[in-house]
């Protein structure tokens, strides 16, 4: 179905952040836009973990419509959160940026500048050492 044929508004905020324009202030925060839509519950690692795991991305379409909305999860999907013992994340982080009590962002992006002398090409945004624990591909 097209929306405009139906009369639908929609837009598609960009999926891009530039650090050195705006610091570490992005203009529509996919990640928090699927948690307000009930698509899961944040980690440690302050990524969104899904009922598939947290290895994707997100991306945003805002519409007119008004349509039923997804059921928020009644259940935590990060491991740690649960009460478990499970905190990969926190020791795969190479910066050290990453804790219980939060995530050091600084550290993190000066992390991402010293990859990028390593892997120009990949213009970085995340290195995904913290995603890759298990809670990458499917809630446990």
């Amino acid at each position: 179905m097209e929306l405009a044929k139906e009369g639908i508004k929609a837009v598609a905020p960009l999926m891009v952040f530039d650090h050195d324009k705006s610091g570490f202030d992005v203009v529509w925060p996919h990640k928090s836009a699927a948690y307000a839509a009930g698509l899961g519950t944040f980690g440690v690692h302050h990524m969104l973990i899904t009922k598939a795991g947290c290895a994707g991305r997100f991306g945003t379409l805002l519409i007119s419509a008004k349509i039923p909305p997804t059921p928020r999860p009644t259940e935590e999907f990060c491991r740690y959160k649960k009460g478990e013992k499970c905190l990969i994340c926190v020791e795969r982080c190479p910066a050290g940026a990453l804790s219980v009590r939060g995530l050091d962002k600084e550290k993190c992006y000066r992390q991402l500048q010293e990859n990028s002398k390593v892997f120009p090409e990949l213009r970085q945004f995340a290195c995904g050492k913290c995603a890759t624990g298990p809670c990458a591909f499917k809630s446990l």
